[in-house]
This record gives structure tokens, C-alpha cells and sequence, in this order.
């Protein structure tokens, strides 16, 4: 009997999976506690839109954040770094 070894999937590739079936809260969840490829004002955006969708967005709309722009940006922020991978 052969086993088949499974590749490790990385978390990038699960966001942008997760991002491509339409599930961007799941993908914004995973893409907020990276650490590389961002500013850290996208990855403080990132973390306040994960936040927000985590059922935070009182608090944060207290201090002064719109969800509706907070999710624009951070759709932005992902569609600009990783454009060519994204299929929605």
C-alpha cells in the first residue's frame, strides 16, 4: 500500500482560498496576523476590519472607524498584494 504525502498549506494559500470561495470574513480573519508583505498601517487596518466582522464594530465605529470604509480598505490593501492570485 503507497500513502500519499499531502504539501502543507500554507496560510496564505488558505486566505486566498478562503477569499476566492467568496468567505472573506474567514480570509480576513487569516490575513490580519500576518506579519510580512504589509505596512503596519495595512496590518493594523487588517486587524480593525477583522475585528470589526468578529462582532467589534461598536466599539470601533466609538472610535471613529466607518465598517463600510474600514472593509474597502482592507479589500483594497488585499487585492493590491495579491491581485494575481485572487479570482473574486
Amino acid at each position: 500500500m503507497m500513502i500519499k504525502m499531502l504539501e502543507p498549506v500554507s496560510k496564505t494559500d488558505q486566505a486566498i482560498e478562503l477569499w476566492n470561495k467568496g468567505l472573506w470574513v474567514q480570509a480576513f480573519a487569516i490575513f490580519s496576523t500576518f506579519k510580512l508583505g504589509f505596512t503596519k498601517e495595512q496590518r493594523e487596518l487588517l486587524k480593525i476590519c477583522h475585528e470589526m466582522n468578529a462582532g467589534n464594530t461598536a466599539f470601533y465605529e466609538r472610535l471613529g472607524y466607518s465598517h463600510d470604509a474600514v472593509l474597502t480598505d482592507a479589500e483594497q490593501i488585499i487585492r493590491s498584494v495579491y491581485s494575481k492570485q485572487l479570482t473574486k
